[in-house]
């Protein structure tokens, strides 16, 4: 099982023993005394404010943990679907919580008197579509607080809570769907179209499909793009071949533009480098009932343009073990793509590996390992467009109720001169590695709402001393922490 199928339907289980697992993750009681006592008065300043929020919050687990021990607890196994592979970083394998809580798992028989009014209106409008049609979504807004105060409001290499000290209404975010199903084998046409604005449009942007429906003379942060719109067709060839056809979102990635799907606020530093919504065509077709394969031709990472002058491929290979614990997916993109530097010179090529371990009924496992490579195409070669870029990420989430998780987040990364950038994309990182680690909380208030809690703590390590720029803090500081908030409501 893994973190986007943990957060969103819910079957239960009696458990009725007990975790001792992370009784102490802080080591000594006496470290953090003489931590505080080796900093300046400034610093402890600084660090008071996060060292309260994650004692508290350790606290506030560790309550909920010996409560939950004090009689057997009802779990929570949450899956997609029955059928579900490890399409879990996937927005179009979404199925919306007002689906999953009021109604049908397939959406077809809403239950309207116990949905939100929101959700009522969606469904009326879906209604018009006919059968398997749904309209639905979600808002995301939140806060993120940084200490170090930067002059220029950003914090770093960090993307989507990217603003210091300011709210951000990072999504509205609604999404037309006419579903397509496996289990009919007759042919079938659907398709979805994505619509988002706020300030994770930005990102979300795919050049020459409306990229620029709102300007920056209009507005500097709030922005309004599509993020995917394709048709769907299932062809009744053997097990059944699923076809994609238009701007659709990349596999890549545990991570998802997708907010619900996510654990946590923040997103990974390889989010920054991962391909975005290519154009073309994706097959998919189930080998077995374990192993599934996805492949098809596009034109390059977010575009609708040929600018690449030349044909990419993307694809991925899933295996499911048979108790559904354990998944583990490949996904690459290859081609001729765009560089920071200069346009149509480079063959990049881009490959994620994800593991998804279900440890037991209370604990998941997450393990992300990612590699960007890209050859200069240029003769004689651009030494600019020859670059290294792979990580390593962990995640590992704990189920205290039907309503909080807890969850920890550890990356490294390597950026050998490669393509790293914060917000302003024009400024690239210096080599070096850098890391981030990030504890956060779930809080499900109700079916629609979730609280999402998060502090994290960035630095850098450059491969010299003179390497520039510094990446936190007006690129003044190799380190940064964040304290971060946001709550979603679903429709």
């Amino acid at each position: 099982m893994n973190i986007s199928e943990s957060l969103v339907s819910i079957t239960s289980r009696k458990i009725p023993r007990r975790f001792d697992g992370l009784n102490r993750p802080f080591g000594s009681v006496s470290a953090p005394f003489c931590l505080m006592h080796s900093l300046t008065p400034k610093n402890r300043l600084r660090i008071i404010p996060p060292a309260i929020f994650a004692l508290s919050s350790y606290v506030l687990c560790m309550c909920l943990c010996t409560i939950s021990h004090a009689r057997p607890q009802e779990a929570v196994l949450l899956t997609v679907d029955s059928n579900s592979t490890l399409d879990n970083v996937s927005p179009s394998d979404w199925t919306p919580v007002r689906r999953e809580t009021h109604g049908s798992l397939d959406g077809s028989k809403p239950n309207r008197n116990a949905a939100h009014p929101v959700s009522q209106w969606m469904d009326r409008i879906s209604d018009l579509g006919g059968k398997d049609f749904h309209i639905y979504g979600y808002v995301d807004q939140g806060f993120t607080w940084n200490p170090a105060s930067p002059v220029d409001r950003n914090n770093g290499l960090v993307f989507n809570n990217y603003r210091s000290n300011a709210y951000q209404m990072n999504a509205i975010y609604v999404v037309a769907e006419k579903k397509i199903s496996d289990q009919q084998q007759t042919f079938q046409l659907g398709g979805r179209a994505d619509l988002v604005y706020g300030t994770d449009a930005r990102f979300m942007t795919v050049d020459g499909f409306a990229d620029n429906m709102v300007s920056d003379d209009a507005s500097r942060f709030y922005k309004l793009a599509f993020r995917q719109a394709h048709l769907n067709l299932f062809l009744p060839i053997g097990k059944g071949l699923s076809v994609k056809i238009g701007n659709y979102v990349s596999p890549i990635g545990q991570e998802t533009g997708y907010a619900p799907a996510n654990f946590f606020y923040s997103h990974l530093l390889c989010d920054n480098l991962q391909p975005g919504s290519p154009t073309g065509l994706l097959f998919e077709y189930p080998l077995t009932d374990q192993w599934t394969f996805r492949f098809g031709p596009n034109l390059g990472w977010g575009t609708l343009n040929n600018i690449n002058h030349s044909v990419s491929y993307a694809g991925s290979v899933s295996w499911t073990s048979r108790d559904k614990k354990t998944q583990l997916q490949l996904d690459y993109q290859d081609g001729i793509q765009r560089t920071q530097v200069v346009e149509d010179t480079s063959l990049v090529m881009y490959y994620s590996l994800i593991l998804n371990h279900q440890v037991t009924d209370r604990i998941d496992y997450i393990m992300e390992h990612d590699l960007l490579t890209s050859n200069s195409r240029q003769v004689p070669s651009n030494p600019t467009d020859n670059y290294q870029c792979y990580s390593l990420a962990n995640y590992l989430v704990y189920k205290i109720n039907e309503k909080w998780k807890s969850g920890i987040r550890v990356e490294w990364l390597q950026n050998n001169g490669g393509r790293l950038t914060g917000v302003d994309s024009s400024q690239l990182a210096a080599s070096g590695n850098y890391y981030d680690v990030t504890l956060g909380l779930n809080w499900q208030a109700r079916p629609h709402v979730r609280f999402r809690p998060e502090l994290r703590y960035d630095w850098q390590s450059p491969y010299q001393p003179q390497d520039q720029p510094l990446s936190y803090d007006d690129n003044t500081a190799a380190k940064q922490w964040l304290f971060s908030c946001d709550v979603l409501w679903e429709f």
